[in-house]
């Protein structure tokens, strides 16, 4: 039987989904300047190929914490809560000064 995509979980697809989205809008455009080395090269290749490495930075870790959620339910749910704050701070503090200046 499926089991049902968490709200937290959902959550973290779509802001790290936009965030993926977003920075390589931000990039192109001249905007901002990829912190991480990896993506950066990944982001000089294609854009798909930057996509594709961004999109292999979280969904695996959020399929991990789903598949757990049925034994650990409310350690998986803070955690991801816990993700959640701490992604959307991290972003906040980081990436929206360059988008500012």
């Amino acid at each position: 039987m499926a089991r049902r995509l968490s709200p937290e979980g959902l959550a973290l697809i779509v802001i790290c989904t936009l965030d993926a989205l977003s920075t390589y809008l931000f990039l192109v455009m001249g905007i901002a300047r990829e912190a991480n080395p990896l993506l950066r090269t990944a982001a000089d290749v294609s854009p798909c190929f930057f996509l594709m490495v961004k999109l292999l930075t979280y969904l695996p870790a959020i399929a991990m914490a789903e598949w757990q959620r049925a034994r650990y339910p409310q350690l998986v749910q803070t955690v991801l809560r816990l993700v959640l704050v701490v992604y959307l701070t991290t972003y906040g503090a980081l990436v929206l000064p360059q988008l500012f200046r």
